[in-house]
Parts: C-alpha cells; structure tokens; sequence
C-alpha cells in the first residue's frame, strides 16, 4: 500500500457515521447519493463494530463476493486517487417461488390488544429445507390488493431480495405474512437481506445450506383441527429407505401459529424443533397434526426428543423423549 493511499486510510478511520441500505454501487449507507459518507459507514462497519452492511453488494469494490479490507483500499483509490469506477457485480437469482397469500387475520379484532402499526416493517425469518431457503416476511403491512414479487441478486455468501407490488392498487392495508423459496442453493453459509417494498431494510440474517448429515426435506402442518385427538402425546416415527417421518398428531398450540420445524443430529439422538414463530395471538388453542420428513437417516437404534417453541422468543423446552428403533 502507498504511503499516500495509507494516509488516506489513517484519515478515514477518524470519521464516524453511517445509516442503512443501498441499490446504486457504492451506496453503501442507503442515503441518496454517494459520498464520502459510504466510505465513513464500510470504515464502522469493518473496524468499530459497526451496523452490518445491509446491502453488501453495494461495498463489493473489488468485485469478488468478498467484504474486506481490499474493498476499502479500492473504493480509497477511486474517492481519493482517481481509479475508474467500481461495478459491483452481482448477478439476478431466477430460479425461485413467491408465495404472496392474502391478508392474515387480525388479531386486534378478536383479542382488543392493538396490532402494529401499520408504519411497522414485520419481520425476517429463515429456514432450511433441503438446499432450499425459505425467506419470511411476517406481518408485513402492504396494501390488500397486493401481487407478491421478490426480485433476488447474488454476490458471492450474499443474497439480496428487493420485494416488490406488481400488483392493482387499492384504498386499504393489511397485515401478510409472505413467503419466498430460493430453489437449489449450493452448500455453504449464507448472509441474507430482504429490502421492502419502500426501500426499507426489513432484516439481516445467515443460513446454512447442506453440509454433512441428515437434512429437513420438508413439513406441513393440518391447520386446526375440529375435534380433539385422544390421550396425547401422539408421536411417531417411521424409516422408510433413508427418510425419517415425524408425526406429531396433537400438537397444542395457538390457534393462529405459523408452525415451522427444524431438524438435528447429536450423535445417536434425533432432535426436532417445533416453533410458532407468528406474533399474532389470540385467546383461543387448539390441536395441529404436524408431519416433518428428513433425508439421510441410517437404521439403528436412537433416541428421538420433540422440543417446543409455543411462540418467538419463548423458551424452547423438551416436549417428548422416547428411545425408537428404526429399521429394524
């Protein structure tokens, strides 16, 4: 590095500030333009703990799916020293699903309690099945004609979704909880934003594709169920080839949850997860069937434990614990 350039550095490091989310290449604070203000924000972000990059795209300089330390040399050389322009490439994801739904119950109709305002962004969540990533948006206040789209770019460990209304407009809003399934992704972690409609930053997180081991092929869930099931717990267990079937027939739980579930291997025990992760709720439960399958499963003798999540941010706790013999 020239002295020149190291000094440029030095100076830059001094400087705080910084914001969120960008689109434009070197955006990198969401502002309207782009300043020296960006190069600010990459400095906090990469040496004094800053916010994390929400678009991270935006701070690929050097172009190579990486965010470190020569994105900051090279983004210097451009302010400061005359190199051309960055184009941080990233490249459209095509192959996904969009699943937009329709307006959610409201929970302030039947419980009194006031829902979020309609100015609230809802909130991330991120799921695994199989090489597919399953992106959430929930309680996602949007107009109620709303035609559901995400458009999703890639640079590197990073994944970009930019939602969009293609929709009619109409003279309402409502709550959604919507749904976006990148197909096929290969194996290693990745760090995901979804931008909302508004060009608002709705969340940040990682996920894990593959890897060694058993994985979550998939799960559904009954809805409620009209009558009640017998004496619970209902669980069961079936080996069919490689594929391990979980059925959970008296599952009790909020009448409005979202049930996801999540699968692990610890040396001979088998641990699934289920978790409503809705934050609506109402003054009513009721009974699920839940059925999970997972892929890579040898026959043998295991123990299987059920842990349970009855909402966000609650304890999980050990629901069921049974040896089962698979296969044999």
């Amino acid at each position: 590095m020239s002295k020149l350039r190291l000094m440029i550095c030095m100076a830059v490091l001094l400087l705080a500030g910084g914001q969120t989310q960008a689109v434009i290449c070197g955006n990198i604070d969401n502002t309207d333009r782009v300043d020296i203000s960006d190069l600010v924000y990459l400095v906090d972000y990469m040496f004094n703990d800053g916010s994390p990059l929400p678009y991270p795209p935006a701070a690929d300089c050097d172009g190579d799916g990486q965010i470190d330390i020569s994105d900051l040399v090279c983004w210097v050389d451009h302010w400061f020293l005359g190199a051309p322009s960055p184009t941080c490439p990233f490249w459209s994801v095509d192959n996904h699903t969009d699943i937009g739904g329709t307006c959610v119950p409201d929970s302030a109709a039947k419980t009194g309690v006031p829902h979020a305002a309609a100015s609230d962004d809802g909130y991330l969540y991120l799921e695994v099945v199989g090489n597919d990533l399953h992106v959430h948006h929930f309680q996602a206040f949007y107009q109620c004609c709303l035609f559901y789209a995400v458009d999703w770019n890639q640079s590197g460990n990073h994944l970009v979704g930019f939602e969009a209304d293609t929709g009619m407009p109409c003279d309402c809003i409502c709550p959604f909880n919507l749904k976006s399934i990148v197909h096929d992704l290969e194996p290693g972690e990745y760090v995901v934003t979804l931008v909302g409609i508004y060009g608002n930053v709705i969340g940040i997180d990682t996920a894990v594709i593959g890897g060694d081991g058993p994985v979550l092929i998939g799960y559904e869930d009954s809805g409620c169920l009209e009558s009640e099931p017998g004496d619970p717990p209902i669980i069961n267990y079936h080996l069919s080839g490689d594929t391990l079937t979980m059925e959970h027939l008296d599952a009790y739980l909020n009448c409005v949850a979202d049930i996801v579930v999540d699968f692990a291997l610890v040396g001979d025990t088998l641990r699934f997860y289920e978790m409503n992760i809705s934050s609506e709720a109402v003054y009513c439960l009721c009974y699920f069937e839940v059925v999970a399958a997972v892929e890579g499963i040898l026959q043998g003798n295991y123990v299987a434990e059920l842990y349970v999540q009855e909402y966000p941010d609650a304890a999980i706790y050990l629901f069921d614990r049974r040896s089962v013999s698979l296969g044999n």
